[in-house]
Formats: structure tokens, C-alpha cells, sequence
């Protein structure tokens, strides 16, 4: 009877979280609605030049019917007294990309890339990519969505991630451990100008910790969980590196429940958030400000739920930001806020030098975020090289929380 009793409780919080996206969705249709509303002279008729049936427009790209465009052109023309819109697709040569790519960085070491993308993968209006990161430390996606715009689209993932954090006491390290998590999220999703996205799903985790941690108390073990998450994500910046303009707003709900040893005190929830804005100084000159924040809702959660800071990588899973200052996963908690700030210069086409700086908190509740004295702090100055293959970065970076300098190198894109 407890264990029902405990998996109506979880379900009565997944359906409250429901609601609560599809509040949002609503906001967002009237949002939409009232932008389409205030236009002026909006075309009374579309005129495809092409098939006219079935046609979706997904950013840069449209999808008609079974066929792909990667180029639309469009004019405002009159026939019979009625404005109109005149659209030329340029159809896409194949469905299918292979990419391949080299990445480093000091959190996973080297690896070799490559990125698998096929458009209509089965049905009309789909997308599959695979993605494999072969290294040390691999990792690997597969992902398949029916992208619809702005209506729900339906989507499915899996992902898998193994690496050796470290870990830490008074700066020294004391252990390293292996780390392997696999998952599978079905996930609902609505995509506007493929700048904003707003979506929910269950996810289905798993994770092994494949060593025994004396100092956190851990043995070695395996559990499952059953996630839901909701999410929002707003991306215009002008430009993936160093970017000049606009800005990029991350938010995640996730409410967990372990399946392994299901209780009712162990459903807890975690929101997190990140807000960046890219401001342009002078033609050479430009500030990105931001915002990090996470907060732990209810019984403490497993170790792999923790919030960790400290690195200045890419793509990390679960609670782990970038802190200046810290290396990576260096420290540990469950409620986190942080103010960071990058300036950067164009001393020569491609080349930069960036001062960058943050200050944060992370601690045990959400009231000591504010009342705690404890202030963490980094700086560094890093010089990055656009290169044709990806930016290459080199960081220096210290604390006046401790008195060591570390470096920081990384080199190309993540896919």
C-alpha cells in the first residue's frame, strides 16, 4: 500500500507540473497571437511557387510534404488587388550528413567527433541525428523528432556519458572514480524560428558509480531513476563564439524519483537556470553578462543530482556549471547562485583576449544563499584563436578563496 500510495504522490506531481506547462504554452500562443495581431498590412494569400500542400516552415529550413528545402526566397507581389506572398524553394540535394570533428578540452581529453543527421527519417517532417564522442571519456546521442514548429512535437532520446571526475579536499585531490550514466527521455516539445523551444517528457536514468567514495559515504552502486522534466530554451545570439548581440535564457525543471528504493521523502524536484547577454562595446569590444542559479526542492538528492561548479567546458550533464577559478566538479552542493561577467577584444581578425570574472554562493539550503558570508570568487584571462576547425582557447585562472593558478585548454566545437 506505501508503494502506491508513494507512486500516486509522484504522479500527482507530474501532473501538476504538466499543467503548469501548458499554462506556459497558452501564455506563449497569446504572446504569438498578439505579435501576428499588431503587423501591418499582412498578406491576404500565400502563393507556394512549388507544391502548396503540407508545407511547414522550421527556421532557414521548410519542409513540404516528404521533400526537404535548405533556401527559401519570397517577394510581395498583387494580384487582384489582394497583397501576396510569393515564395521559391530551392529543394536539398540529400537528406543525409556525415560530419566529423576533432575536440579537446582538460575536463575530457581528446576526441574524435562525428555527427550522423538524416531529414524524413520515416515519416514526414522527421529528424534523426546520432552523434559519438570515441575517447577516454565517450560519450554518445541519438536522437528522433517529427519536427512540427510551433506545434508539440513528439521526440525521442538517448543518451550515454562516461568520464573519471575527481575529488577534492582543501584543493588537494583524493580520489577519482568512474563515472557512467545511460538514458532514455520521450519528450514533448514546440519550436518557434529555432530560437525558442519549450518542452516536458519523462526520462528514464540510469547510473553507475563504479568505485566505492569513503568520504562521501558511498559505496559502490547502480540506480535507476525516473525523471520529469520540463525546459525552456531562448538562444539569439548573432554568433555561437564570442558573440556580439543578443542573448540566451536556460531554464530546467526536473522532478526525481528513485527507482530503485522508492520512499516519499526521497521525491525531490531541482530548478535551475542560466541567463547570458552579449552587449557590443565598439566595433571591436563586447561584454557578455550573466546569471547562473539552481535550487534543491525537498530530501537531499543522490550524489549524481548534486549541484557541482567549477571548470570552463561545454555539454556538462545534470547540475555541473563553469565556475572561473575551480576546476572542474571542485566543488559540491545543492543550492547555487552566481554572477559572471566575460569582456573580450578583437585584437586581430579571429583573435581574442577575454578577462573573465564570477562570483557566487553554494550552500546547503536556499536561505543561506542569502544570509551565508561565504563568497566564491574567480578571474582569469584567456587568448582564443577562431580557427577554420573550431576555436582554440587558452585560459589562466585563479581565486582569492585560495592562492593556486590554474590553466584551462580547449579546442573545437562540440557538435
Amino acid at each position: 500500500m506505501l508503494l502506491n500510495h508513494n507512486f500516486y504522490y509522484i504522479f500527482l506531481v507530474v501532473i501538476d507540473n504538466f499543467l503548469c506547462f501548458l499554462k506556459m504554452k497558452v501564455i506563449s500562443l497569446l504572446i504569438l497571437f498578439c505579435l501576428i495581431s499588431s503587423c501591418k498590412e499582412a498578406p491576404k494569400e500565400v502563393i507556394i511557387a512549388n507544391d502548396p500542400d503540407n508545407i511547414l516552415l522550421i527556421g532557414r529550413k521548410v519542409s513540404i510534404s516528404d521533400k526537404v528545402y535548405d533556401k527559401v526566397n519570397f517577394q510581395y507581389k498583387t494580384y487582384n488587388n489582394k497583397k501576396t506572398a510569393v515564395f521559391e524553394l530551392k529543394e536539398k540535394s540529400t537528406r543525409h550528413s556525415l560530419r566529423f570533428g576533432l575536440h579537446y578540452d582538460d575536463d575530457f581529453s581528446i576526441a574524435l567527433l562525428t555527427n550522423y543527421t538524416m531529414l524524413n527519417a520515416g515519416l514526414p517532417n522527421s529528424i534523426l541525428k546520432v552523434d559519438f564522442a570515441i575517447s577516454e571519456n565517450p560519450r554518445a546521442s541519438a536522437s528522433w523528432i517529427i519536427e512540427r514548429g510551433f506545434v508539440p512535437s513528439l521526440g525521442i532520446r538517448a543518451t550515454a556519458n562516461q568520464f573519471q571526475p575527481k575529488l577534492f579536499d582543501n584543493l588537494e585531490v583524493i580520489s577519482e572514480f568512474n563515472f557512467f550514466t545511460y538514458n532514455v527521455d520521450l519528450f514533448l516539445q514546440s519550436t518557434l524560428s529555432n530560437n525558442y523551444t519549450i518542452g516536458t517528457g519523462l526520462k528514464w536514468d540510469n547510473v553507475d558509480l563504479s568505485e566505492s567514495i569513503p568520504i562521501l559515504g558511498l559505496e559502490r552502486e547502480r540506480n535507476s531513476y525516473l525523471i520529469y522534466h520540463a525546459f525552456l530554451d531562448f538562444d539569439s545570439f548573432n554568433k555561437s563564439f564570442r558573440p556580439t548581440a543578443g542573448f540566451v535564457f536556460k531554464a530546467k525543471l526536473n522532478v526525481i524519483a528513485n527507482l530503485t528504493n522508492i520512499n516519499l521523502e526521497d521525491a525531490s524536484s531541482v530548478i535551475s537556470a542560466q541567463f547570458t547577454k552579449a552587449v557590443k562595446l565598439t566595433d571591436k569590444i563586447a561584454l557578455n553578462v550573466g546569471l547562473d542559479g539552481a535550487a534543491t526542492i525537498g530530501a537531499d538528492l543522490d550524489y549524481p543530482y548534486n549541484i557541482f561548479i567549477g571548470g570552463l567546458g561545454q555539454n556538462y550533464i545534470n547540475f555541473t556549471f563553469p565556475f572561473v577559478g575551480y576546476r572542474f566538479m571542485e566543488l559540491i552542493g545543492t543550492n547555487y547562485a552566481a554572477i559572471k561577467a566575460n569582456i573580450f577584444y578583437e585584437v586581430a581578425k579571429n583573435h581574442f583576449l577575454t578577462a573573465k570574472g564570477n562570483i557566487g554562493k553554494l550552500e546547503p539550503t536556499v536561505d543561506q544563499l542569502f544570509s551565508s558570508e561565504v563568497l566564491l570568487d574567480g578571474f582569469g584571462l584567456s587568448y582564443a584563436y577562431k580557427s577554420p576547425i573550431g576555436p582554440l582557447e587558452l585560459t589562466v585562472m585563479g581565486s582569492t578563496n585560495h592562492s593556486r593558478v590554474y590553466t584551462y585548454i580547449s579546442f573545437g566545437f562540440w557538435f
